[in-house]
């Protein structure tokens, strides 16, 4: 699952540093450091959010400790 979010986040910061070149709101070489930063960004993000709150859940699923 983790695999699956860092390439989704590395996707959306490609998007976004395209459209950001694209319209002139960014030089290229910022593009490229979006696009970089994205992946590591969202493997912090996975880290940070989702892996604590998929633990979380799993603590409090009924019947846990049933044999």
């Amino acid at each position: 699952m983790g695999t699956i979010f860092i390439l989704a986040g590395s996707l959306m910061g490609f998007v976004i540093a395209i459209l950001s070149v694209g319209f002139g709101q960014v030089s290229l070489l910022a593009g490229l450091a979006i696009w970089i930063m994205s992946g590591p960004f969202s493997a912090l993000l996975y880290l940070g959010l989702v892996l604590p709150a998929g633990r979380a859940l799993h603590r409090s699923a009924p019947g846990r400790h049933l044999a």
